[in-house]
């Protein structure tokens, strides 16, 4: 294997989940793309997500709210690379910026968090379910809107330990933080809904200038969840959602195969809209990486036509609607 041999600063958050996913891509920056352990140096960010934790993040105006310092920390040639969870990334990044690699995906769902074991169809009427999502919140009220969702904030740990007080009856979580966290102790069913974009994936972020790192992250990037999160990332980039609004979309690729899937959601839950599509990925040549005749891009922008057609357009200018004022109030 050929031997990088060059220092590597790799900004993370602080959080647990933030560091454990930075740990994995330091695994396999030593396992695939020949890194050594004593030449990566980890530098830990508190972004603006982080700092407002006791606010509602649809009240506020959350451009970037996880990554952006991140970003800055990049531009400036402060860091080399920048770990995210994808669907922390907004759809347009930073000019001179570019993600340069993702990580095999873990799972996707949302799960269903409670202390005594229960489902999204045998909770109680009433219940108190924690989510800071309009997107948990409007597929969960669309499918039991005799529940009441309410607003929580917080790293994985925090949630939790509200659930085990008893301030809600269950929270929802991501399934990939709850297995790269190796949480348990809890009643963890998956919730029959459409994940975010890029739920589950870790990507990396860095300067284009650098290609000497462009080509370590290509040993390191899956190709499946490369054209996932790209043919997700396209579509919601189409809807011009953003990755606060009620939008679900979700790719599945393994092999020569991708099923592509989406909704758009009213904050109510009341009006919903849906689309689905299959297709096949096919390489221009047998064993060369990354050359797909499909284009994942082409693929999202398809599916994200099908929901406008079907009135995603008027649900999300009336959810844009809402938060805007929200945010006027705050």
């Amino acid at each position: 294997m050929k031997k990088f041999g060059k220092r590597i600063i790799a900004g993370t958050r602080g959080s647990l989940l933030a560091r454990a996913q930075t740990n994995a891509v330091i695994e396999e920056l030593i396992l695939q793309g020949g890194a050594a352990r004593e030449e990566i140096e980890l530098l830990e960010f508190q972004t603006a997500g982080d700092r407002f934790v006791d606010r509602d993040l649809a009240a506020l105006d959350a451009k970037g709210f996880f990554v952006k310092e991140l970003e800055e920390a990049l531009l400036s040639g402060k860091i080399d690379l920048a770990v995210h969870s994808m669907k922390d990334l907004q759809t347009e990044i930073p000019e001179g910026l570019s993600i340069g690699g993702v990580l095999r995906r873990g799972p996707s769902e949302d799960l269903l968090c409670s202390r005594e074991p229960a489902s999204l169809e045998t909770l109680e009427e009433g219940s108190l379910v924690g989510t800071g999502s309009l997107r948990r919140k409007a597929q969960i009220l669309a499918l039991r809107p005799d529940l009441v969702i309410g607003p929580i904030r917080g790293n994985v740990d925090t949630r939790l330990k509200k659930l085990e007080r008893g301030e809600y009856r269950a929270v929802v979580l991501s399934a990939a933080g709850i297995d790269r966290l190796g949480i348990g102790g809890f009643s963890m069913v998956p919730l029959p809904i459409v994940p975010a974009v890029g739920q589950g994936a870790i990507g990396i972020e860095v300067r284009r200038e650098r290609e000497d790192l462009l080509e370590l992250l290509q040993r390191v990037t899956d190709e499946p969840t490369l054209f996932a999160v790209e043919a997700e990332r396209s579509a919601l980039r189409r809807l011009k959602g953003g990755c606060l609004a009620p939008i679900g979309i979700h790719c599945f690729a393994s092999g020569r195969s991708y099923r592509l899937a989406g909704i758009v959601a009213s904050l109510d839950g009341k009006r919903v809209v849906r689309a689905q599509m299959r297709g096949e990925k096919r390489t221009e040549a047998e064993g060369k990486r990354g050359w797909w005749c499909t284009d994942p891009r082409q693929a999202g922008e398809d599916l994200a036509e099908d929901l406008l057609k079907q009135g995603a357009e008027e649900i999300l200018d009336e959810v844009r609607g809402v938060l805007e004022r929200m945010t006027e109030t705050k």
